[in-house]
């Protein structure tokens, strides 16, 4: 909006036609024109002195427009201003009356665009105006902004102040959604920090700058010296001074804000104030991005001053601080602001905390001041942990002690820090230390000081000292002494130290790219981290620092009862591990990985790598592993693999390890499964891949040879294999074979159990020698019973189960459902008799049929109670026997391996008989 241009002479065009005699002038349809404005019009007038001419006037500049009109009647011998009124549009009206004298009247219809006054831009609208003596007297005016919109009607002065001493303005407005910053602008407001969105309605007489009047507002969305603010409202009285605001009523969140305020237009004010019940974490004074705090606050606040000369006290009350559910406790405090100066004090009380702060600061361009804060037998153990989570959570210190901060508070290189910790007693996790004298921390011309800085404890006499210079961003610490390893328990959460390093060390060079130097020895060291089964145990050897990182050429430890020796590098990056290169050679470890299994292995590795996404390659041999969990099965032959696996959900709270495998697996015919089913020797060749989130396997396991002893029946695994080729989980493909021998009178079955495929679709196959159907195969494997054993000849017997298949085969689903209810109680029964008289196996077994039942047309569901005892590696005995047959129905069978290869089985059979058997095994 450009200066008035007052006096500045306008270049004015244009073409008049007219006709005159010695009364009157008459005007055709003329044209005038300057820069910006362009009028036509028509009319008479009686040589200036009685006038009626219609004119439209089309303005890209209302500014100088207003200029030529009030330079025109001025010349006419009425002296008028232009008003400070700037935009573009039309007029269309009509002029009556004299030029000179008491002036012209002009009335029409205005419309504008972009339109501002008092150096504020107001927006389009449109109104009815009359001008006359110097007024403008606006009706059905409405001017709109965006969504805002402003109603006014009223007489406004044109110019002021007014020869005649006359009122400026007498007006009414109503106002809706107006942005407020305008608005203090247009009054010249513009220290008072508040914005929003204005709705309000107002009668203001009197002048420009010094009106009177009444109105009520309301602003929405406002932001109040930097702070949130959802709604205020007020009523609003002007005085002629300035503006008084009663019943204020302010909302934020959950609480509220009740007062009454005066603005001056000379720049006073005054206020009082009262606040409750106010959501701290929606103060945005108190926003941290690294916590979030939480409690209500209380205040009361009084003042009166000027803008520039402000004073004011406040008092202050938060109930039930706490930081990220942290409790910190009530705090409370007061503010005295006089002039530039602000004085306050603060206490925080509460059973972790007390702490208590005085000071002064200065608020003009540099901030200068003094603040002294103290804290006595407080617990900042929970406030670390906000801003270094990564602090083990046991971790504990409770402190004596004071800091000063004075100063130039806004440019550290004038600013002085001095904190004295006098005592600080820490707990990590269950080892302690404290420090051996008070320890001193100061902060001079950006150069942060360490002094006295001595930690004692249980096999710790450790001292810190040294300067590091925030200007030139260098660094130089020496630390030296004894440190435990338990100082580990207070920096990584999920490990556990004992033992004692002998430390000798330096940091040197610039701040974010320092060079280490030194070494430490550690002597009978343990280490152990929770999600490992096995800790390193007689840790010892020295690790050296220097400008490449950490070197670990000479540290051995015991893993499970094996020697290791650790060899390599880590690259430091800044301050932490970068680039990892170490060797782990490890002899004889006995572990416990994965679950139930006791292994002990040889292994070759290496990490490589960044410290972020590190790979672990290398060879494990397994020199010799064992599972001997039992098992209680309670499905079917197949159902070891069959079921579905568990998936363990991760835990939530563990941040996830971002390790790569690539690592070989050797069981040179190792690993031995025994337990109260099983006797297998297996071996296999597997790789390793994946991360460990999502570990890969890949490779086969073959059983090498074996037995299996399930529902009273031993099975001799005749050949077993396991592949594993899924690409995107660890899913083993298996290719099983076992058989047994079946007897019944007169007759011994060779039956063959074969498994193929995978866990959640492992597919059955069921043959014998001689052949049966696949139901009979199953009533010889769980009744002992064979079609035939009441003399009926096969045919028949064939001929009767095809006429009754689907009975047959109802019967078979029942008494396997049968099997599958009773199965948790005879394991239950089988473990007692086990563990009570020394057998490797009892087992009470549901049967199909009596063999002796006379029915043979329909099962009759029995049970059979079988007991195995292995009298050595080679030999086992069987004892097997109906419980509600009245037949003499035992079988008595001794099994003998003589070698791999050969062996032989005397039985005695239930029809009282005894035989002898030679099993001679060939592979093709």
């Amino acid at each position: 909006f450009a200066p008035l241009r007052r006096g500045d002479p306008s270049p004015i065009g244009g073409t008049v036609s007219y006709r005159f005699d010695a009364d009157l002038v008459t005007f055709e349809q003329s044209t005038i024109a300057t820069e910006h404005t362009n009028v036509v019009f028509t009319g008479t007038t009686a040589w200036g002195h009685d006038s009626a001419l219609r004119f439209h006037v089309v303005s890209g500049d209302w500014q100088e427009s207003d200029e030529v009109l009030a330079g025109i009647i001025t010349d006419f011998g009425k002296h008028t201003g232009p008003v400070p009124f700037g935009g573009r549009g039309e007029f269309d009206g009509g002029m009556t009356g004299p030029f000179n004298g008491s002036g012209p009247r002009v009335e029409g219809l205005f419309s504008g665009e972009d339109m501002r006054a008092w150096d504020t831009l107001w927006g389009d609208g449109s109104a009815h105006i009359v001008v006359e003596d110097s007024y403008v007297t606006v009706s059905d005016a409405v001017v709109r902004s965006g969504d805002s919109e402003m109603r006014v009607e009223g007489r406004f002065s044109l110019g002021y102040p007014r020869d005649d001493n006359g009122e400026e303005l007498d007006a009414r407005f109503r106002i809706t959604k107006r942005d407020l910053a305008g608005l203090r602008h247009a009054f010249k407001l513009d220290v008072w920090p508040v914005s929003g969105a204005f709705t309000g309605e107002f009668h203001l007489t009197g002048a420009y700058e010094h009106p009177f009047g009444f109105g009520a507002m309301t602003i929405d969305d406002a932001v109040a010296y930097g702070e949130p603010i959802q709604r205020g409202t007020a009523s609003l009285l002007f005085d002629g001074n300035g503006v008084r605001l009663d019943g204020i009523t302010m909302n934020k969140a959950t609480g509220t804000v009740t007062g009454a305020a005066y603005v001056g237009w000379d720049g006073r004010y005054s206020f009082d104030v009262e606040g409750q019940h106010i959501p701290v974490e929606r103060i945005a004074a108190f926003e941290m991005p690294q916590a979030t705090p939480s409690g209500l606050v209380e205040f009361t606040a009084a003042g009166s001053s000027t803008f520039d000369d402000p004073r004011y006290d406040v008092k202050f009350r938060v109930n039930e601080l706490s930081i990220d559910e942290e409790p910190v406790g009530l705090v409370t405090g007061t503010l005295a602001l006089r002039g530039t100066e602000l004085n306050g004090e603060a206490e925080i009380s509460s059973p972790r905390l007390a702490v208590t702060g005085t000071g002064r600061i200065s608020l003009g361009a540099e901030w200068t001041g003094d603040l002294l804060f103290r804290f006595h037998d407080s617990s900042l153990d929970p406030y670390v942990h906000l801003f270094a989570p990564k602090l083990a959570p046991y971790t504990t210190a409770v402190a004596n002690g004071s800091i000063r901060v004075s100063g130039a508070l806004g440019d550290i290189d004038r600013m002085v820090v001095d904190a004295t910790v006098d005592k600080v007693d820490m707990t990590l996790f269950d080892y302690a230390i404290h420090n051996a004298q008070p320890i001193r921390l100061t902060l001079d011309q950006h150069l942060l000081r360490v002094q006295d800085l001595q930690l004692v404890g249980d096999d710790t006499q450790l001292g810190v000292s040294g300067t590091i210079d925030l200007h030139d961003e260098r660094i130089a610490l020496r630390a030296n002494g004894n440190a435990n390893l338990g100082i580990l328990q207070g920096f990584f959460r999920d490990v556990r130290g004992s033992g004692r390093a002998v430390l000798a060390a330096a940091i040197d060079g610039p701040l974010y790219e320092p060079v280490f130097s030194g070494s430490a020895t550690i002597d009978r060291g343990r280490v152990r981290h929770f999600s490992l089964p096995n800790a390193l145990d007689d840790i010892n050897g020295t690790i050296y620092f220097d400008s490449r990182g950490v070197r670990l050429d000479d540290v051995s430890a015991s893993l499970g009862g094996g020697r290791v020796q650790f060899g390599g590098r880590i690259g430091l990056d800044g301050y932490l591990p970068g680039d990892l290169n170490i060797t782990v050679r490890g002899n004889s470890m006995r572990l416990r990985y994965p679950e139930n299994i006791r292994s002990m292995v040889d292994a070759d590795l290496a990490i490589h790598g960044n410290v972020k996404t590190p790979t672990l390659a290398g060879t494990v041999t397994v020199r010799d592993a064992a599972w001997t969990e039992r098992i209680d099965p309670s499905g079917g032959l197949l159902d070891f693999g069959g079921r579905a696996r568990e998936e363990t959900a991760p835990d939530a709270a563990a941040p996830p390890l971002l390790l790569r495998f690539d690592i070989e697996v050797l069981v040179p015919s190792t690993l031995r499964i025994e337990n109260n089913l099983a006797r297998l020797v297996a071996s296999a060749d597997l790789q390793l891949r994946g991360t460990y989130e999502h570990p890969l396997l890949f490779g086969r396991a073959q059983v090498d040879r074996g037995d299996v002893t399930f529902e009273g029946r031993r099975y001799i695994v005749t050949r077993g294999n396991i592949d594993f080729t899924n690409p995107t989980r660890i899913e083993p493909f298996f290719d099983v074979e076992a058989e047994t021998r079946v007897r019944v009178p007169n007759q011994t079955y060779l039956v063959t159990v074969r498994a193929v495929g995978t866990a959640e679709h492992l597919q059955p196959e069921l043959s014998s020698d001689p052949p049966l159907p696949s139901a009979d195969v199953m009533a010889l494997l769980f009744s002992d019973t064979r079609p035939d054993n009441n003399g009926v000849n096969d045919a028949e017997i064939r001929a009767m189960q095809s006429q009754n298949r689907d009975e047959l085969d109802r019967d078979i689903l029942r008494t396997r459902a049968t099997q599958l209810l009773a199965s948790p109680v005879s394991s239950e029964v089988g473990r007692i008799v086990e563990q009570t008289f020394g057998v490797d196996s009892f087992q009470l077994t549901p049967s199909f049929i009596d063999p002796y039942s006379q029915s043979t047309t329909r099962f009759n569901p029995s049970a059979r109670v079988t007991i195995g005892k292995r009298i050595s590696d080679r030999a086992y005995l069987t004892f097997s026997r109906s419980l509600n047959s009245s037949s003499n129905d035992q079988i008595l069978m001794f099994e003998y391996d003589e070698s791999d290869r050969f062996s032989w089985v005397f039985s005695r059979n239930d029809d009282s008989t005894y035989s002898i058997e030679v099993r001679v095994r060939h592979a093709f």
